[in-house]
C-alpha cells in the first residue's frame, strides 16, 4: 500500500495544533512552515522513514514515475525532493506530458529551480493552440529573464 502522504501531513497538524493549544491562529499560522520541514523528517506510521527519507532514496526517474502516477496530486515533499536535488531533466520531461497539470507543474518546478532548460521549449509553446493555463505558464516562465526574452525573440521577428 502507498503512503497517504496528505493524510500524515494533516493528522500531523493536527496533533500539533492540539499540543500548541497555547497559541494564537495567527502565531500557529506563522509556523506552519516550520510545522512542514518537521512534518517531513518524521517517520510516517507504516513506512518506517519519514517523507524526505522515503522520497530521497528514490531516483530521478522513479521521481519522475512517482510524479506521473500521482498526477496533479503529487505530494509536496516529492516535489520538494525534485527542486531540492534541481532535479531539472525529470521537470524538463514533463512538458512533453500529455496531462496539461503536468505540463504546468514541469514549468513550475522549472521556474522554482530558476532553470534555464525549459526557455526554448516554452518559447515555442506560444506558437502552438495551448489552453490558457499553459499559456500563462509559458509567459510567467519566459518573463524570468526578459533580457533573454528580448535577445532570443527579437531577431526572430525580422
Amino acid at each position: 500500500m502507498k503512503p497517504d502522504f496528505d493524510r500524515d501531513y494533516h493528522r500531523y497538524v493536527q496533533q500539533w495544533v492540539r499540543s500548541h493549544a497555547d497559541l494564537t491562529p495567527e502565531q500557529m499560522e506563522d509556523r506552519i512552515p516550520e510545522i512542514y520541514e518537521a512534518w517531513k523528517d518524521t517517520p510516517m506510521p507504516g513506512l518506517g522513514v519519514s517523507p524526505r527519507a522515503y522520497f530521497a532514496a528514490m531516483s530521478g526517474t522513479e521521481l519522475l514515475d512517482e510524479l506521473r502516477r500521482q498526477g496533479g496530486e503529487a505530494p509536496s515533499a516529492l516535489l520538494d525532493e525534485l527542486v531540492e536535488r534541481r532535479a531539472e531533466r525529470e521537470a524538463l520531461a514533463l512538458l512533453s506530458d500529455e496531462r496539461e497539470e503536468l505540463r504546468i507543474l514541469g514549468v513550475n518546478l522549472l521556474m522554482e529551480m530558476n532553470s534555464p532548460l525549459g526557455f526554448e521549449e516554452l518559447l515555442s509553446w506560444l506558437t502552438q493552440d495551448l489552453c490558457e493555463h499553459e499559456e500563462e505558464a509559458a509567459l510567467e516562465y519566459l518573463n524570468q529573464d526578459p533580457q533573454r526574452l528580448a535577445d532570443e525573440v527579437l531577431p526572430r521577428l525580422e
